[in-house]
């Protein structure tokens, strides 16, 4: 799909599938900085930035050692998948969770510390 709207085709009338338009904005922007390796490079950031923020939240809601095996374990389960074959879109996804995890995570931690 995103190779399709680099040559100017329209998302869902001469091109389809069942996945949001962000996520062919996002292929199409690989297809753009490099045919053949360019999603992969987004996904490996994607996956980076997800690692960060497994980390962050580990070590919220863990003891000090714990958090850097958690992310270590993660990493490499989702980055055994990705060069399976690569091109999830869920890996787009988990940064964004990850992110709100941080957050509801310190959120709840605070407060439970303030009681």
């Amino acid at each position: 799909m995103g190779y399709a709207i680099t040559q100017g085709k329209a998302m869902y009338k001469e091109v389809w599938d069942n996945k949001g338009p962000v996520l062919y904005i996002i292929y199409a922007l690989g297809q753009i900085i490099n045919e053949s390796y360019g999603v992969y490079a987004l996904e490996l950031i994607s996956i980076l930035i997800t690692v960060l923020f497994v980390y962050k939240t580990a070590k919220i809601i863990t003891e000090k050692r714990i958090y850097s095996i958690v992310a270590l374990i993660y990493t490499f389960s989702v980055w055994g998948v990705t060069y399976e074959g690569g091109t999830f879109c869920e890996n787009f996804a988990l940064p964004l969770l990850m992110i709100r995890s941080v957050f509801i995570y310190k959120n709840d931690f605070h407060k439970r510390k303030n009681k």
